[in-house]
């Protein structure tokens, strides 16, 4: 079964535990995190029958990359968090200088991780290309560049923030197994909208926990019932388009349903 201690387990046989910083980065990844991207691409994987060393080397980078930025955002600069799923932070716990070479160590073993893959499989350089390419500054790091300096003002502009602060990870998750599996057009299409809807629901859900008309708070523009009206009209969507059950998603789903 693919859930957390699969990934866990996989996450150990890819990760070198005999160099510097490995403490750090054990402690990082170790921390009760939900591994949803890693998931989301084992499970599609598994269902477009491409679950082979390639789709594992992918799914360990995506988490790698999660958990830099993960690091980064933390950072006193950045939204200086103090504490992450209940525990210090990697600053806090380590120092900030070593917090940035963690977060950098983990971005540089996600390459390592996936340029020491088989390049002759079809579709591996795509998928490779196309999560170095979302996780960058016209993708993840783009949005968080948006995140810190624009801030969402309306729901469209929380979207668009939210599609690369948050979606592109989750998209390079679903078109990793597509060109494994050499999907057609269509199908990336429609896992494009599945995604990108699946992301904004994920986020407004965790933003919802901290929710406030205070100017800080990232859904101050909208009240409480426009917003759980917003998650469960996404859900929606996402249920119609899904082409076959993906348990994560299911799973996530009725949790944001829940909270609503």
């Amino acid at each position: 079964m693919i859930d957390k201690n699969y990934c866990q387990q996989l996450l150990k046989e890819f990760i070198p535990n005999d160099f510097p910083l490995s403490e750090e980065i054990e402690y990082c990844i170790s921390s009760g995190g939900k591994r949803m991207r890693m998931i989301i691409l084992l499970q599609l994987a598994q269902k477009l029958d491409v679950l082979d060393d390639n789709a594992k080397r992918i799914a360990v980078a995506v988490e790698l990359i999660h958990n830099y930025s993960l690091v980064h955002d933390d950072l006193p600069c950045m939204d200086n968090d103090d504490f992450r799923r209940g525990v210090p932070t990697c600053h806090k716990k380590y120092g900030q200088a070593t917090a940035v070479l963690t977060g950098d160590a983990l971005l540089n073993l996600a390459m390592e991780v996936a340029l020491s893959g088989d390049f002759n499989q079809v579709g591996y350089a795509d998928a490779v290309r196309f999560l170095f390419g979302s996780t960058g500054t016209k993708g993840m790091i783009g949005g968080q560049v948006f995140d810190l300096f624009q801030k969402a003002t309306d729901m469209e502009s929380y979207k668009d923030i939210t599609l690369k602060k948050t979606g592109a990870l989750i998209l390079a998750s679903v078109f990793a197994p597509l060109y494994l599996a050499e999907a057609p057009q269509e199908e990336f299409d429609r896992w494009n909208l599945i995604a990108s809807n699946f992301a904004i629901m994920f986020q407004l859900v965790d933003d919802l926990k901290d929710f406030s008309k205070d100017e800080n708070s990232a859904l101050n523009f909208a009240s409480k019932e426009e917003i759980i009206a917003t998650i469960d009209n996404l859900c929606l969507a996402i249920q119609t388009l899904l082409p076959f059950e993906l348990p994560i998603m299911d799973e996530i789903m009725q949790k944001a349903k829940i909270h609503g």
